[in-house]
């Protein structure tokens, strides 16, 4: 037991009282200091910068792209469905500063031209003889071979599963923003990696990765302070074949073929008292044309 010295033999009320002293000027004084906090930001390696192809594989800035899915895929519901969510996610990411926006025709037949993808649903040749691709592009460049005026996109039927084939459109369609192949790439650190089969999943991103968004920005040499913003939408309901009376609907995005419904905010005025409630009135706001 230990004992208290005798010059320091002190009653046991004021040692209370000295007690409660003490920690009540503790807590002001702690109350009273300003306290800073530090947040600490460590690096880490979630991406890989894949090599460049360069702005000859870029659209030009702020360009609309018509995208003719062949009806091989289906429609909006089966696997084309999951080609034109990759097309978006790399649309819907503004670090690119591209402003490309796309237009989709489902069932679309070949078809070339000015500012258009092809995306078939057949063997695509290999690069290398006996290595087979799950998928392939091949560009067509403008007259002053400074970007992109059209490309077809070949897939292999092999490629069944949405999300390997979501993360194949988005490989193939990261070539079309400058970006080239990186087999030394990590998996999941990039949407420009390989593939361990058709239907692999573990290598790939059906999204942009940071590094490929901002190599995608220095590929086609993009002005951020010019670039429109994206309008983001995201196709998780199902699609159609046509509009409103299988008619096209001209929005946002341009013509393409889908349902569409106007949207409005009803407000509801009430007058309410001790007796219950009197409905007095409505008001609607129109607020837009949604697609799906």
């Amino acid at each position: 037991m230990r004992t208290i010295p005798k010059g320091w033999r002190i009653s046991l009320r004021f040692a209370r009282q000295l007690c409660k002293i003490v920690m009540a000027c503790a807590t002001a004084c702690f109350y009273s200091i300003p306290i800073n906090y530090y947040h600490v930001a460590f690096a880490q390696t979630t991406c890989t910068q894949p090599p460049l192809l360069g702005r000859q594989n870029t659209w030009p800035q702020n360009s609309d792209i018509t995208v003719n899915i062949s009806g091989d895929f289906g429609d909006a519901q089966g696997l084309a469905g999951c080609i034109r969510q990759a097309f978006l996610n790399w649309s819907n990411n503004p670090n690119t500063a591209a402003g490309v926006r796309y237009n989709f025709n489902f069932n679309a037949a070949p078809a070339g031209g000015q500012n258009t993808i092809y995306v078939a649903r057949v063997t695509p040749p290999p690069i290398t003889p006996g290595v087979p691709l799950q998928a392939r592009t091949d560009p067509t460049y403008n007259s002053t071979n400074t970007n992109l005026q059209a490309a077809i996109v070949r897939v292999d039927p092999a490629v069944t599963n949405c999300t390997a084939l979501a993360e194949a459109m988005a490989h193939e369609i990261g070539h079309m923003y400058g970006l080239d192949d990186c087999n030394t790439c990590a998996p999941g650190t990039s949407t420009m990696t390989g593939s361990n089969g058709m239907n692999d999943v573990s290598m790939g991103s059906t999204s942009p990765i940071v590094c490929d968004a901002e190599r995608a920005r220095q590929a086609g040499t993009y002005n951020p302070n010019t670039a429109r913003a994206p309008l983001p939408r995201q196709e998780t309901n199902p699609g159609y074949s046509g509009g409103y009376n299988n008619q096209p609907f001209q929005g946002y995005y341009g013509p393409y073929n889908r349902q569409c419904y106007a949207a409005f905010m009803v407000t509801s005025y009430f007058s309410c008292g001790s007796s219950g409630c009197t409905y007095l009135g409505s008001t609607s706001q129109f607020m837009g044309i949604n697609c799906y």
